[in-house]
């Protein structure tokens, strides 16, 4: 959920380059359902919450429930527990040709709902890890940045995938401690209760409405067996790398990165990092947050450059000159038409009009009567009237037209 930190970027300069950077990836074929005190679970605990696990040697005074752990320094619950039974000094005696087995990590999540016949119930997974290398070609817009292809490294491709940041001892034991621990109590302190941790890798969304997982004691619960391995694994990843990557370097993820200089970038240095300063965007006394790798950029500074089409640009200008005529040819129509416009259903004006000397009245509707008056040639013209000349739509062809209808005139002002 968070990427590669990157450093140097200018907000106005495009840039495109290659890195080559790992991730952690898990294959969680097996999975495990039953009791947390099951002996068979408890027996293949091993370097964090095995009897002498570390988990008993920095907590000397927790409480323990099968997996479980309460710790009363924080006074809180770990919602899931993390474990692995591989042997580290396999990987601190590795030679970089001898043979090397993937490490192993297991998951569980503990869920509690008495109500339900089951009270505590573990949902264990057991994975192995392994490091894949990539390169990735890397388009900044500004700065922000994205990947536009990615492939295996060629740089890295001799490494042996299997030896991971977890095969150290310390950093596992600090993943398997400040991962469960960092939602435990500040969002479900409840023994048996699923954490936001949880929520994720079940694809519920931590800060949505889950009551429908909740027992009836409001204890929110998660049963983690229904999801398949596959799902499992890359949501477990994505958890795994997210947390170790902030962990790793939390400084680089507040911004404002310093731009690159041997003096501040390294690779060497005192290691003193002041974290407080760089939250607040202050470099002028601090080493860098992170040891980091050169990358050759291409830089660009885009500007607009409009190009004209000119086939688009001559169908516009047709089409306006078109617009143009058509415009001035019904201004000049309607300064020469004399009449008011009138036309609408023609046919209804012939109805008991004595200028078409048609039989009044009729059973015909509009259109049947205008069909059988097709051939019939009208006229807008003027009739004297009691009030003076008004406008009338009459016949102009015998036996129906009357010499009473004359022209409309310019001039002339009608009723």
């Amino acid at each position: 959920m968070v990427g590669v930190p990157i450093a140097g970027l200018s907000a106005s300069t495009n840039a495109s380059f290659t890195i080559d950077y790992g991730y952690l990836t898990l294959d969680c074929p097996s999975l495990w359902n039953g009791s947390p005190n099951d002996p068979e679970l408890l027996k293949n605990l091993g370097y964090i919450y095995s009897p002498d696990g570390l988990a008993f040697q920095s907590y000397p005074n927790a409480t323990r429930d099968g997996p479980l752990l309460y710790t009363t320094s924080t006074g809180d619950w770990v919602p899931f527990f993390l474990d692995t039974n591989t042997n580290f000094s396999i990987y601190e005696q590795y030679n970089g040709s001898s043979y090397l087995p993937d490490q192993n990590l297991i998951f569980g999540s503990v869920r509690y709902n008495p109500y339900a016949g089951e009270g505590y119930w573990s949902s264990v997974r057991n994975c192995t890890v392994q490091n894949r290398y990539v390169e990735a070609k890397i388009g900044c817009n500004g700065l922000e940045c994205s990947t536009k292809a990615l492939r295996p490294s060629s740089a890295y491709s001799q490494l042996n995938p299997a030896l991971t940041m977890l095969c150290n001892p310390t950093i596992f034991g600090h993943l398997a401690f400040d991962l469960s621990l960092s939602f435990a109590g500040a969002t479900h302190p409840t023994r048996g209760a699923s954490s936001a941790t949880e929520l994720f890798i079940e694809g519920i969304d931590p800060y949505g409405d889950f009551t429908a997982f909740q027992n009836d004691s409001g204890t929110d619960i998660i049963v983690m067996a229904n999801l398949s391995s596959k799902v499992f694994a890359r949501r477990l990843s994505i958890v795994l790398n997210t947390f170790m990557n902030l962990a790793s370097a939390p400084g680089s993820f507040a911004g404002n990165l310093p731009a690159p200089s041997v003096s501040a970038w390294g690779p060497y240095g005192n290691g003193s990092i002041n974290y407080t300063a760089v939250a607040q965007g202050d470099y002028s006394q601090v080493v860098s947050p992170f040891f980091a790798h050169n990358a050759t950029a291409t830089l660009s500074t885009l500007h607009e450059i409009y190009v004209c089409n000119w086939l688009w640009f001559a169908i516009y200008l047709s089409s306006t000159l078109l617009l143009i005529v058509v415009t001035l040819c019904g201004t000049i129509l309607k300064h020469m038409c004399l009449g008011p416009d009138m036309f609408g259903y023609v046919s209804s004006m012939t109805y008991d009009s004595a200028l078409f000397g048609l039989p009044p009245g009729g059973t015909l509707d509009g259109m049947d009567r205008a069909r059988l008056l097709k051939d019939m040639r009208c006229r807008v013209g003027a009739v004297d009237g009691t009030r003076g000349p008004h406008v009338v739509f009459a016949a102009e062809s015998a036996p129906y037209a009357t010499s009473a209808v004359v022209a409309l005139k310019r001039k002339m002002k009608y009723v």
